[in-house]
């Protein structure tokens, strides 16, 4: 041996056959100096200090494992080893054996996770073959129900297997359905009003399957009774686990009543005028009519306190829920009032004793129109001889008592004419020389204050009669105003021979009424040496105006031949006014007037024989209430200027109520509602040309109506005003129709397992119908009987009809007859 490294070929031989089981190749490094050798089998020293690499272990086992190790040692006492492993062949006939871990049979429950615990395999060759096992049936579906097998197989290097081992997976449903509500738990519902129940949800855990659609829903609710009820819900899962749950519902009454009025909220009357209220009407959901409840307060309103009052409207219903307070306001006004308006100036000056005809006023009213023939006159007529102020006054009343604000007139009576001077027996008198000179007299007259006479001033000339010549005496006078009457003056002619006489034909003073004709009765002059002079006479102050009471003078005078005036002779014409104005109705004396309907009275007409037309001054009383039936007299009168008052003349108003009221429905004359829906009346309005709102007097028939039971329902309305004349009747068509298919539900699930040979008994199904209730009985069931005695699937219809036709949506049931036997998934 050299020093270096070498390889060493072991080789091991079979000693039955001689053959070699098993080589290697050993490395080792051979030094300076030869080593020897130990050689060790399995920890067991065979071979000690040897030189050689052989070394005869001796028989060894077949198909046995064993450790060779060489250690090489030099006389340095250095040591190298090295080892290796060989396995001794044989023939392996034994198959492993496989061991499960956990148990052989499983119960799982639906939808929870499955872990296999797996086994074990052990070979008396191989030894631990564990991880050469096949499984087979693994994943498991837990959400299947059945029997699962897993099987478990693994074979040793000699290719011998093992005896497959099965482990038996049961998937079992014991576990309900969950049943979820939707919405709230307990729910409240108003009274009256359509229940919709939320429904539930319902799924099989954990594989969640939705089971929403095969909910059974039973429900006694009844909203139209107060009282609590239950909702309950049923589902059942394909093993037929089944979940129950219940929602509680409150029927109450908490919707309070509803007041609404009658007529305006805000209503104005005149101060004084009777208030009358129209109430207002109060409606339930769920008592239903509340308007003879009502308590009103503020009533009666003080028409006679300017300002607004309250009548207040409140009511509850039977569960206590008060109505929110109506009020309605009640303004009591002054009213728009009349407008007078004067004819002519407020301020007027007028002449002492001169006839005064004032020009009167105009009086206009919003709603009555002219009233000019209304209005009353104060003060008229005025003292027109009495110096100073004097106030005439227009007043007017309307139809509603409106006032008018008063409207006057002042009348400045003032003395601005004259005195006058009447002289009696002429301007000229002729008196023969050496006679006695009588004065003839005169008169003072003054408009104002009267006969003057006492304070007229007489002046000028002394008639000296035993000289001749002309003569003139002066008379004066002034009245208290200071007002100078025209100086009058008389000539006294002193003559040497005789005058003509002068002799008036009938009165001296004539006395005639106003406007009466006149026709002077004349004189005769007669003279000594002329003779008969009545031709010659000149007469004055012709023609008289009769028309104007007054004193009026005529005169007469005449002249001989030798020119010697007669003295003048004077007729006084006194013109007076003592006869009455006439006063004459337009139109008809008796008239008939239609309650609410305008009354303009036509008035009359005044004629006086002296002043002609006075119709502008007479006074009219004519009180007419055309809203209030009756007898009503109107009352025309005048007065001249002389204070001569004409016969008063009346006419006879009449206000009659023949009209009846007027009845108009509220809404429409035709209404269709649904079976069962609550039906809320409009109302109608009566309205009356007397009385106004008759609404509150309106009779209803025919309510209330069973909206529950389809057909046709007839409401009247009637109403008669305090005359009894009755409105016309008016009626509203109420047409209550089914259109809505009843509902059917099945008692239970959406499908039914029935064992071969076991009896059939149907769950059934429920119907209702929200206009005839329940029609369960009425339910047509299709499919019936079933043949249990074969596995099949059979198919139930469930079909129902109202009394109105609508048909309800079919429903099914699956009936599945099955083995008794349970299935098995491989």
């Amino acid at each position: 041996w050299h020093e270096g490294l070498y390889h060493l070929q072991v080789f091991v031989y079979d000693a039955v056959s001689g053959l070699i089981q098993d080589q290697a190749l050993v490395p080792f490094e051979v030094g300076a100096c030869v080593p020897v050798y130990d050689v060790y089998l399995n920890g067991e020293l065979i071979c000690a200090d040897t030189y050689e690499l052989s070394c005869d272990p001796g028989l060894l086992e077949e198909r046995t494992d064993y450790t060779w190790q060489v250690v090489a040692k030099n006389p340095g006492g250095e040591v190298a080893s090295d080892h290796w492993f060989f396995r001794t062949e044989g023939d392996d006939l034994t198959a492993p054996v496989i061991t499960l871990e956990g148990n052989a049979q499983v119960t799982v429950e639906r939808g929870m996770p499955y872990n296999d615990p797996g086994a074990t395999a052990a070979d008396d060759v191989d030894g631990d073959i564990s991880d050469r096992i096949v499984v087979t049936g693994l994943p498991i579906d837990t959400c299947l129900v059945g029997v699962y097998r897993v099987t478990y197989d693994v074979s040793d290097a000699a290719g011998n297997p093992a005896q497959t081992v099965v482990r038996t997976v049961q998937v079992v449903d014991r576990t309900p359905p969950v049943l979820t509500l939707s919405g709230n738990n307990p729910v409240e519902i108003e009274a009256r009003t359509a229940y919709i129940d939320a429904g539930a949800t319902a799924s099989d855990e954990p594989c969640g399957d939705d089971l929403t659609g095969l909910i059974t829903m039973q429900s006694n609710v009844n909203v139209s009774t107060l009282g609590t009820y239950l909702v309950n819900f049923a589902v059942a899962d394909a093993a037929y686990n089944i979940a129950t749950l219940s929602r509680t519902v409150y029927v109450v009454d908490r919707t309070a009543p509803v007041i609404t009025l009658r007529g305006s909220a805000v209503i104005e009357v005149v101060r004084n005028a009777p208030y009358t209220d129209m109430g207002a009407t109060a409606y339930d959901a769920y008592d239903g009519d509340l308007t003879n409840d009502i308590v009103m307060t503020g009533l009666p309103v003080d028409t006679s306190a300017l300002g607004e009052h309250t009548v207040a409207y409140n009511v509850s219903d039977s569960s206590g829920n008060p109505a929110a307070e109506v009020t309605r306001s009640v303004r009591v006004i002054l009213g728009e009032v009349p407008v007078i308006t004067l004819i002519g100036d407020a301020e007027v000056e007028h002449e002492c004793c001169q006839p005064y005809r004032d020009p009167g006023a105009t009086a206009t009213d919003a709603e009555d129109g002219n009233l000019a023939h209304a209005l009353v006159r104060g003060g008229i007529p005025i003292d027109a001889c009495t110096l100073g102020e004097h106030v005439v006054t227009f007043d007017v009343t309307d139809s509603s008592g409106n006032a008018a604000a008063q409207v006057s007139r002042t009348i400045t009576v003032v003395d601005t004419t004259a005195p006058t001077i009447t002289l009696r027996g002429g301007a000229s008198v002729t008196v023969v020389r050496n006679d006695t000179y009588t004065e003839p007299g005169y008169a003072a007259e003054d408009a104002c204050e009267g006969d003057l006479t006492d304070d007229v001033v007489i002046g000028g000339d002394v008639v000296d009669t035993s000289t001749l010549g002309e003569y003139v005496i002066t008379y004066d006078v002034s009245d208290g105003s200071g007002n100078d009457a025209p100086q009058a003056t008389r000539t006294v002619i002193v003559v040497a021979g005789n005058s003509p006489t002068i002799t008036l034909n009938g009165d001296e003073e004539v006395e005639l009424g106003c406007c009466a004709a006149y026709e002077d009765a004349g004189a005769t002059a007669t003279d000594v040496e002329d003779g008969d002079l009545t031709a010659q006479i000149e007469v004055g102050g012709l023609p008289i105006d009769t028309c104007i009471p007054g004193i009026y003078q005529v005169t007469y005078n005449v002249s001989d031949s030798s020119n010697n005036p007669a003295t003048e002779v004077v007729r006084t014409v006194i013109v007076t006014d003592s006869t009455a104005p006439v006063i004459t109705l337009v139109g008809s004396g008796e008239i008939l007037v239609e309650c609410g309907a305008g009354y303009e009275d036509e008035g009359a007409t005044a004629t006086d024989d002296c002043e002609g037309d006075l119709t502008w001054a007479i006074e009219v009383d004519d009180r007419v209430e055309v809203c209030i039936p009756g007898e009503y007299t109107v009352t025309y009168n005048v007065s001249d200027s002389s204070g001569n008052a004409a016969d008063p003349v009346t006419r006879t108003v009449t206000v009659v109520d023949r009209t009846a009221p007027l009845l108009v429905l509220d809404g429409e004359a035709e209404v269709v509602i649904e079976c069962c829906e609550v039906y809320l009346d409009a109302g109608a309005t009566a309205t009356d040309n007397c009385e106004g709102d008759l609404s509150a007097d309106i009779v209803v028939t025919g309510l209330p109506i069973d909206t529950c039971e389809p057909g046709e329902y007839t409401l009247t309305y009637n109403v008669s005003d305090g005359a009894d004349n009755a409105a016309e009747e008016v009626t509203r068509t109420v047409i209550v129709r089914d259109t809505t298919a009843p509902d059917i539900t099945l008692n239970g699930a959406g499908f039914i397992e029935v064992v071969v040979n076991a009896p059939y008994v149907d769950p059934g199904a429920t119907a209702l119908d929200a206009c005839e209730g329940d029609l369960t009985a009425d339910i047509v069931v299709t499919g019936l009987p079933i043949d249990t005695g074969a596995v099949g699937t059979f198919t139930l219809t469930y079909n129902v009809s109202d009394d109105a036709g609508n048909a309800a949506e079919e429903v099914t049931l699956r009936v599945d007859v099955v083995t008794g036997d349970i299935p098995v998934i491989t």
